[in-house]
């Protein structure tokens, strides 16, 4: 092979390897356009499916009654699941005797709800 075959093929194959992918890294598409599933998102829908079972059993009968969503919006700031003692409470701050109740997806839901759902009964 000739240097100058060689040059046209190092060349050719830069071209191609540079110019084959337009987008780097894994394809993310886009989802910008599509309902968030949990923007329909209610305290009966699902969040009292999550405080049942996490607080029902240091609840019942004393504190908030994780069933109730009376009791339960006396602890939320609608807009502002960062303040709101419900999640600050389950996230296992404040004095709450029970620790970290709450982390990963139920905990999400419930900010989720407080943030964009404005705490729908």
């Amino acid at each position: 092979m000739t240097q100058r075959s060689f040059l046209l093929l190092l060349s050719t194959a830069a071209i191609l390897f540079f110019t084959s992918c337009g987008q780097r890294g894994p394809f993310v598409p886009d989802t910008s356009g599509l309902p968030n599933p949990w923007d329909s998102l209610t305290f009966a829908s699902g969040i009292q499916s999550i405080l049942t079972p996490n607080c029902g059993g240091c609840h019942s009968g004393f504190g908030p009654d994780p069933t109730s969503y009376s009791a339960v919006s006396n602890y939320v700031i609608v807009g502002n699941s960062a303040t709101s003692p419900l999640v600050v409470k389950a996230s296992g701050g404040n004095s709450h005797g029970g620790g970290v109740v709450l982390t990963g997806e139920p905990l999400d839901k419930i900010k989720y709800w407080i943030d964009h759902n404005n705490a729908a009964p």
